[in-house]
């Protein structure tokens, strides 16, 4: 019986340290979409009336930069 509660303990801890990880990974993934965000922003927004063009949108946002 004390092998269960080792083996379910390791298994938790296991699970635990592999989440967590994960977050790690998308936490640092997260600020460099903001980045390309805002740098489309700052080159693509207009004015109310106006609508950005959507092929310039997805392609700013794929290469991250957008056209120079």
């Amino acid at each position: 019986m004390d092998n269960f509660y080792l083996t379910f303990t390791a298994g938790l801890l296991w699970v635990f340290l592999i989440s967590m990880s994960f977050q790690l990974i998308i936490a640092e993934e997260k600020p460099i979409r903001v980045k390309h965000y805002e740098v489309c922003r700052d080159k693509l927004f207009t004015p109310y009336p106006y609508q950005v063009n959507q092929t310039e949108w997805r392609s700013c946002m794929e290469v991250g930069h957008g056209k120079d």
